[in-house]
């Protein structure tokens, strides 16, 4: 008996070269984010994530800790930026 079972890949190749595809994937990891706090907040777990130029820990209970500092912003917004990585 033959199941329809769906295929996914992790080749983003498709993805990369559309136009809108540099949006596509900003989505795709803001929802996964989003997904992850989601789960450490209902276990009570801390989030870790940069903001500006900043780590920060963020507790369940609103408390706030900077856990390192640089002077440059650790992500730069780049508009409509294709990259291309290569298979080994």
């Amino acid at each position: 008996m033959k199941t329809n079972k769906k295929k996914f890949s992790t080749d983003f190749s498709d993805v990369e070269d559309h136009p809108d595809g540099a949006k596509e994937i900003n989505r795709l990891a803001a929802e996964a984010f989003k997904a992850a706090a989601s789960e450490a907040r209902a276990l009570g777990l801390p989030q870790v994530y940069a903001k500006g130029n900043q780590v920060i820990r963020e507790y369940p209970d609103g408390k706030i800790e900077v856990l390192f500092e640089q002077e440059q912003p650790f992500f730069i917004e780049m508009k409509e930026t294709i990259l291309h990585a290569r298979k080994k």
